[in-house]
């Protein structure tokens, strides 16, 4: 044949198989279905990205998780420790305010007992400058009298 009349003929059937195949690149019947493998690589490629993402959160919060538990034990040791030292402060404080009960009370019997002298000090002095009085009154009388002596004389 001519090769001028080669176009026309029909093409042998391997070189339609390898047309085929060339076009299909990446794609295959799985079930009676065509399947794109490199979509599909795709697809794994980014699931597999996310999943080890989400791995990666997962064990930044349970890194957390530990630390939060650790703090809250820590936290909770504080407020025992505190709870006891605030009972030990209120216990001591009860005792210096009886304390301080008990020295109000003797402070008050001090100063009714220091009211009491004043006043009995007061009352005694009293008749010592009315005593004085009389004793330099009769002193007086006498000056006077002997003066008056002496003058006569």
């Amino acid at each position: 044949m001519p090769i001028g009349n080669r176009l026309l003929l029909p093409s042998p059937a391997v070189k339609q198989e390898s047309k085929t195949s060339e076009e299909n690149v990446g794609l295959i019947v799985y079930n009676g279905a065509m399947v794109d493998v490199g979509s599909l690589l795709q697809k794994l490629e980014k699931s597999e990205k996310a999943r080890a993402e989400m791995e990666q959160k997962l064990q930044s919060l349970e890194e957390k998780t530990d630390e939060d538990e650790k703090t809250i034990l820590n936290l909770g040791n504080l407020n025992k420790s505190l709870s006891v030292e605030i009972k030990e402060v209120k216990k001591e404080l009860s005792k210096l305010q009886e304390n301080l009960k008990i020295s109000e009370d003797t402070n008050l019997q001090f100063e009714g007992q220091l009211t009491k002298t004043i006043k009995g000090l007061a009352t005694v002095m009293d008749e010592i400058h009315m005593v004085l009085k009389k004793d330099s009154a009769k002193n007086e009388d006498k000056d006077q009298t002997s003066k008056e002596n002496g003058a006569n004389v």
